[in-house]
């Protein structure tokens, strides 16, 4: 291969090196990147979590009450029930009667909030199920996709760098510097092409001697007078 078919082709390579490794570090960070459905799947939880504390809140106040209205019976048995005839004795079974019933009260009025509160939450654990899991399919299929694609990048990559490490070994270790420097200071456009003796990129006139070497495909080459790119006949 002449030098500047190696020249043209390795730069041809590297555009794509370029191009298919930017988007093969995006798939790669894609597919490590799991905070968002982290994040909801948390959420989640956070929601089924304080579903689960409410109802074992509400239950405990349940089993409370039970507890309360067996004693209220009781206390109305006893008060009512002629067994009990000391005045005193009576009152005090009044006052306890009168203070399970502010209790109980107390603990319906905190259970029927529960009650709202339970019914409530539960039905945004179901709509976060259901959102939930239709984020992960979606984020399954979209997974699958970059996967594809990541895969798909990393074998190009492999060629490409195959091809390159062989035409760098193929070109003079000057030319290949010169390529080198421009790439780097010429934002990665290091060559130039030329048609009737005029560089396509800056319109400078190229000298004959420089458009002969350009034009000859010899083992040297020409740069441009006002770019200074490296130039090859269009």
């Amino acid at each position: 291969m002449e030098l500047m078919q190696a020249l043209r082709r390795l730069a041809d390579v590297d555009d794509e090196w370029d191009d298919k490794g930017r988007r093969f570090q995006q798939a790669r960070s894609r597919l490590s990147d799991v905070a968002t459905l982290e994040t909801r799947r948390g959420e989640q939880r956070s929601r089924q979590e304080e579903l689960a504390a409410r109802r074992r809140r509400l239950h405990d106040l349940e089993l409370e009450l039970e507890g309360l209205q067996e004693r209220a019976r009781q206390v109305e048995a006893d008060l009512y029930g002629g067994g009990v005839l000391a005045p005193r004795e009576l009152e005090n079974l009044r006052r306890d009667g009168e203070s399970l019933k502010r209790r109980m009260d107390q603990l319906e009025d905190q259970a029927l909030e529960l009650m709202e509160q339970v019914e409530m939450l539960g039905a945004s654990v179901e709509e976060g199920a259901a959102e939930l899991a239709s984020f992960e399919r979606d984020w399954s299929e979209e997974t699958a996709s970059v996967r594809e694609e990541y895969t798909t990048l990393r074998s190009r990559l492999e060629e490409l760098k195959a091809e390159r490490d062989m035409l760098r070994a193929a070109i003079p270790r000057r030319e290949l510097a010169l390529y080198d420097e421009l790439r780097r200071s010429k934002g990665g456009r290091p060559l130039a092409p030329m048609v009737d003796r005029v560089c396509q990129i800056c319109r400078v006139s190229v000298p004959t001697h420089k458009a002969t070497i350009a034009e000859g495909g010899g083992d040297t080459v020409a740069t441009c007078e006002g770019c200074g790119r490296i130039l090859y006949l269009a």
